[in-house]
């Protein structure tokens, strides 16, 4: 089983996300800080979703709300399963 980091606090991470906008290397921050170059960029890119910066991805609203959506779309189907109606083809 792989083993886990433990995430770091919210306050680094936005940090973090400052210094890779002001044009601070990733990899330069690896060195410095505990976090890993790719979560570094990774919070960087989330924050542009988040903020609006940019439209490539989800926000994290958005993803913390597809579980939910998710079990409600199952659901529906093990309803319209049960009483006989069409299902969906695919489901997920």
């Amino acid at each position: 089983m792989a083993r886990r980091t433990k995430r770091p606090p919210a306050a680094l991470g936005r940090r973090i996300v400052e210094l890779v906008r002001a044009g601070r290397s990733p990899e330069k921050l690896k060195k410095e800080s505990e976090p890993w170059s790719n979560m570094a960029r990774n919070w960087a890119v989330q924050s542009d979703f988040d903020e609006g910066l940019s439209a490539d991805g989800s926000t994290t609203a958005e993803r913390n709300g597809l579980p939910k959506l998710r079990r409600k779309v199952k659901q529906l189907d093990h309803f319209a399963a049960r009483t006989g109606r069409i299902r969906r083809e695919n489901p997920k």
